[in-house]
């Protein structure tokens, strides 16, 4: 036997084992139907995403554990560059493209080297609730315009805000009712933005995931003066926890990011970006997108099918050409007995998520339904969710 003569001058504490709270029993990243914008985490990959992790972690030629470039991991703003210009037809060079942590971040980011503190910015309204808030607290001014059924329209919104410096919009599929701005009014507003020196933010939360035919081209490939930025993100494709998006910026603003980013810091994950890079670089990330797009296209007309089955009579609902839920407009019948913030309290309470539409309005709401996601839920979970969501509305309005 031998003891060391050098023992530790510090006590042994034993730590205890954590123990959730008994109130808290549910895993933390449970989800009920039918949660919205959330992506179907079973379907992933998770053995070839490891695979990549793995690489990029147990190489020392990685250039992971130096200094890297403010505006994020090259051969990853590479491989977006390429995916852009065959999934959105946009080409952008590797060196105008940033990578944030998402939407707050790039929001951040664009108000920064874009606007002035107190410049009016056009958003869609309903629309983006936290996109809103968050402009706000950046110190803009914010004019919300009602959209309609086409979408955006910079006429109506320039009424009401002539002085804006930027209009915020989703032209490829409009968040939270659908319709994807048409070829005229994308001219419009870029005509709009050149003339008045103004930028547009063009918002594509989830523009691979169409179900007829290829993906539409993003705004930004129909510019030709340098007025529109680029968002994007991979939290929805791959999966929330991951915290990557990107930006593609104009050449002349390029300098003031890196400036921007150099004195403040990003909050994009490191790790998990040349990871991102070899996925896509493998041609790993396109087959995900292709068989997510089979699978979620079948799941969403598995539930119009329900909806319609069991609630034509409550719901107007329209078959999506994309996105990740649907969004189910109480008939008038419906509306006159309830409103649809009740109808979410009421299905809440019985395990079901639904949001409410007139929640995403800024202004008084002149539409009333409910926002479905479909994405992560199994056919047959689809269709009983359908009778619960269903036998609670009757039950209310009965």
């Amino acid at each position: 036997m031998y003891v060391t003569r050098n023992l530790p001058d510090y006590p042994v504490v034993a730590f205890e084992k954590f123990a959730p709270p008994e109130d808290n029993p549910a895993p933390v990243n449970a989800i009920r139907p039918f949660g919205a914008g959330m992506p179907d985490v079973e379907a992933f990959p998770h053995k070839v995403w490891a695979r990549q992790l793995d690489a990029t972690a147990t190489s020392a030629t990685s250039g992971m554990y130096g200094h890297v470039d403010p505006l994020g991991w090259w051969s990853l703003r590479g491989a977006i560059a390429s995916h852009l210009a065959i999934w959105r037809h946009l080409p952008c060079s590797a060196s105008h493209i940033v990578i944030t942590s998402g939407l707050g971040e790039a929001l951040g980011l664009f108000a920064a080297i874009a606007l002035r503190g107190g410049d009016n910015v056009f958003v869609e309204d309903p629309g983006h609730h936290v996109l809103r808030s968050t402009l706000r607290q950046l110190g803009m001014r914010v004019t919300v315009s009602r959209v309609d059924q086409e979408g955006f329209d910079i006429t109506r919104a320039v009424r009401n805000g002539a002085d804006a410096k930027a209009a915020v919009v989703t032209p490829s599929r409009h968040f939270p009712l659908g319709m994807t701005l048409p070829l005229s009014r994308r001219l419009s507003l870029l005509s709009w933005a050149s003339t008045s020196d103004s930028y547009i933010l063009e918002d594509d939360f989830d523009g691979e995931f169409r179900y007829q035919g290829t993906p539409l081209p993003a705004m930004m490939s129909l510019d030709s003066t340098g007025c529109v930025i680029y968002v994007g993100s991979f939290s929805k494709v791959m999966f929330p926890g991951l915290r990557l998006g990107y930006m593609v910026l104009p050449p002349d603003l390029v300098a003031s990011a890196r400036g921007y980013i150099e004195a403040s810091g990003t909050r994009a994950a490191l790790v998990s970006q040349p990871a991102m890079a070899r996925f896509i670089e493998s041609g790993g990330f396109a087959t995900h997108l292709r068989k997510m797009r089979r699978l979620y296209a079948a799941r969403q007309a598995c539930l119009c099918t329900a909806l319609t089955e069991h609630a034509s009579d409550l719901f107007h609902v329209y078959p999506e050409q994309a996105c990740m839920h649907i969004t189910a407009c109480f008939t008038a019948a419906l509306q006159e007995k309830l409103s649809d913030d009740r109808a979410a309290q009421l299905a809440s309470a019985r395990g079901i998520d639904v949001k409410a539409l007139s929640t995403y309005f800024d202004q008084d709401a002149d539409l009333q339904g409910l926002i479905l996601g479909y994405a992560a839920f199994k056919e047959d979970t689809i269709r009983q969710s359908v009778r619960t969501l269903v036998a609670v509305l009757r039950n209310a309005i009965s």
